[in-house]
């Protein structure tokens, strides 16, 4: 068995065994329940009121756990209520809270204390008056609109509720980013051993390092500036909705473009005799399996929450348009060298 193939059969284990560490951080326990309920809405009012709502539910956590509440709301009615749920802990704050006429939705991150008891509340809201009176008690004047009178119908209603509790392990996001760098620089790794001719020397030459100089000075300006006009948009109070940690990754990915483009086009990224091919087969992998991901949290609505575009939801989005930016330009260097030797 050769150097090279006991290297990629080491570097692949150690693969399997990240990639089997990541899932096992994501996973979750649920606690969930649901129920159905009707009820009249006439000139405004639910009737009987006593059979309006049969409440809701509680959580209690067993330990200190991170989790989030999906709730789904479903009516027979396309509109004529509005549904309000929110989430309070054993002294009444409230950690979450979402109105509407019907929703499938997951709450924010919340941080469960063991021993602490959650309560789950449900509440109609027959007409604007009431909207308006939940609303004042529950959002902030940013987080509301105008209620609109359309909103509210008389009429019987049946309306479906599921409530799940979604625990994850505690600091599983932080975690499974580490995990999820550790297992990039795996996969690079072996795509670099996959490309390594044995009987060759894959070396860089004078030019090509004198280039990568040039490339990561240019690289280091560009982030320069990036951070530099956040600073400015800070000085001014100029609101960006994007996460403090999605700003810092974009300075990353601004100088990561530069020197990418330039050391392509100036032919000094890629070694001297290095098979190209695997490593194009390599970025074209790493493209759909980031898109496929960026595309999977735009439609589970983590992309944007409360108006701001999260980290979590769209890296790796950015990671993928990243890996289609450099096979981009790979293709564009290719096509210029095919022009010069014609």
């Amino acid at each position: 068995m050769s150097k090279k193939v006991r290297k990629l059969i080491a570097l692949s284990i150690a693969l399997i065994m990240a990639i089997a560490a990541l899932f096992a951080l994501s996973s979750s326990r649920e606690h969930g329940s649901g129920f159905e309920n009707e009820f009249d809405i006439v000139d405004s009012k639910i009737v009987p009121e006593y059979e309006a709502m049969p409440g809701g539910g509680e959580f209690r956590a067993d330990e200190d756990t991170w989790g989030y509440y999906h709730v789904s709301v479903s009516s027979d009615k396309d509109s004529g209520c509005i549904v309000g749920f929110c989430v309070k802990d054993s002294e009444g704050n409230q950690v979450f809270c979402i109105t509407g006429g019907e929703f499938d939705a997951d709450s924010v991150m919340i941080n469960f204390k063991a021993g602490e008891t959650y309560t789950e509340e449900f509440v109609i809201l027959p007409s604007v008056e009431a909207y308006e009176e939940y609303i004042r008690a529950h959002f902030d004047d940013a987080d509301t609109c105008e209620a609109d009178a359309s909103w509210f119908k008389d009429g019987h209603y049946k309306v479906k509720y599921s409530v799940t509790v979604r625990e994850r392990i505690k600091y599983a996001r932080q975690i499974s980013l580490v995990f999820g760098v550790l297992i990039g620089l795996l996969l690079v790794a072996i795509a670099a051993t996959a490309a390594k001719k044995e009987e060759v020397t894959i070396t860089y030459d004078e030019r090509q390092i004198a280039m990568q100089g040039k490339a990561y000075k240019y690289a280091f300006y560009s982030m320069l500036i990036y951070y530099g006009l956040w600073m400015l948009f800070e000085a001014f109070s100029v609101t960006i909705p994007v996460s403090k940690t999605l700003l810092i990754f974009l300075g990353i990915v601004v100088g990561l473009i530069t020197m990418l483009t330039i050391s392509v086009m100036k032919d000094a990224y890629f070694k001297l005799n290095e098979n190209k091919t695997q490593f194009v087969i390599f970025f074209v992998f790493m493209a759909v399996f980031n898109l496929a991901i960026g595309v999977m949290h735009i439609v589970r609505g983590d992309f944007i929450e409360e108006g701001v575009v999260t980290a979590t939801g769209s890296i790796n989005l950015l990671c993928g348009i990243l890996m289609v930016y450099l096979l981009l330009v790979i293709f564009i260097k290719k096509v210029k060298d095919k022009r010069e030797e014609e």
